[in-house]
């Protein structure tokens, strides 16, 4: 699960985050699929969300670009066997 916990306290030239040391394995998923750089990753310790669970903390800078464009520049294409347009019936395997 995710949450938006609100706004930075202030803007941040570059996208940080931070996550506590039982979050390692997690983190470095996020961070790949961000292409978010190891020098961005911060051990330290996680918030409590509103369900009570631990959570890693995000902080988007002025380097985002926008959903789907990698931090380190690169945008991945869904993985697609086919293309489909709207005039074709296809049923997902």
């Amino acid at each position: 699960k995710s949450e938006n916990a609100g706004n930075a306290p202030a803007e941040v030239a570059k996208t940080t985050l931070e996550y506590a040391p039982d979050q390692a394995d997690q983190a470095r998923a996020l961070a790949e699929i961000l292409g978010l750089s190891g020098a961005a990753m911060k051990p330290g310790e996680s918030v409590t969300n509103a369900q009570g669970l631990p959570t890693m903390t995000l902080t988007l800078g002025k380097d985002f670009k926008g959903a789907g464009v990698k931090l380190d520049g690169s945008v991945k294409k869904p993985d697609l066997d086919t293309e489909s347009t709207a005039d074709q019936k296809l049923c997902a395997s």
